[in-house]
């Protein structure tokens, strides 16, 4: 017959798999929207204390992205 702590795991062991299955599904479906976002700063536009507005997606070219020092 099993010990009291080897059948308290076994009856904790469903539980952690269906905890752990659900996280992987929530995390899995969250919105990758902030993934996908971005903000090229508009330099013509004025500056304020929180920084640059952000480019029109429509105004965005490769060349922001590039960096030529």
């Amino acid at each position: 017959m099993p010990s009291s702590v080897t059948l308290s795991m076994f009856v904790k062991m469903p539980q952690s798999i269906v905890l752990f299955l659900f996280s992987l599904i929530f995390l899995s479906s969250s919105s990758d929207a902030s993934v996908n976002d971005f903000c090229v700063a508009d330099l013509k536009g004025p500056d304020s204390p929180a920084g640059y507005f952000c480019k029109s997606p429509a105004k965005v070219t490769v060349n922001d992205f590039v960096y030529l020092a």
